[in-house]
């Protein structure tokens, strides 16, 4: 083997082996496990930022992503799965983007439940009739707020109305002349 040769191939051996034991450092296992994972985000923030406009609902969006790593599953459509502990201490179970309707969803754990009575002052929502599918099951209520052009819906648990399940998120219809 050439001088030469022979010094690359220690200088490979040795950088891959480096970066071995730089993959194995050691790291708290918890760390980037779901249930560790932490936001800045609060249940209120998630109402309100959105119904400031579009601005609001992008900085609420680029916090969800930084929050859940979001990640890209389709054309512009991103997903995070929770558990998710929001600074005042509700828990998310999942995020939703759809980039090309604007449109955003995310779940609430019931076991820390955020009340629909407390959401819909934070969002200045009113309740919605209609808690019955097609098929005449129970959905739970739902709410709606409406401010600068976004639409802010909350549905909450059926079994007692009480708890926020879902948000959904989305630009208002423009009425059409």
């Amino acid at each position: 083997m050439r001088p030469y040769f022979a010094r690359v191939v220690v200088a490979l051996c040795f950088s891959m082996a480096l970066a071995a034991c730089a993959a194995n450092r050691s790291v708290d296992a918890s760390a980037g496990s779901p249930s560790a994972r932490a936001s800045q985000l609060s249940a209120a923030s998630i109402l309100r930022w959105p119904l400031e406009g579009q601005p609001g609902r992008d900085r609420l969006v680029a916090e969800l992503h930084r929050s859940f790593a979001m990640r890209m599953f389709a054309d512009q459509q991103y997903s995070g799965d929770g558990p998710l502990r929001l600074a005042d201490g509700t828990v998310l179970s999942f995020a939703m983007i759809r980039g090309k309707s604007g449109a955003v969803d995310i779940g609430f754990e019931l076991s820390s439940c955020f009340t629909a009575i407390e959401a819909a002052e934070l969002a200045g929502a009113t309740e919605q009739p209609g808690t019955q599918d097609a098929h005449g099951s129970d959905v739970g209520k739902w709410y709606r707020a409406t401010a600068n052009g976004m639409v802010v819906r909350f549905d909450t648990e059926p079994a007692t109305y009480r708890c926020v399940k879902t948000v959904h998120i989305r630009p208002a219809r423009v009425a059409r002349p």
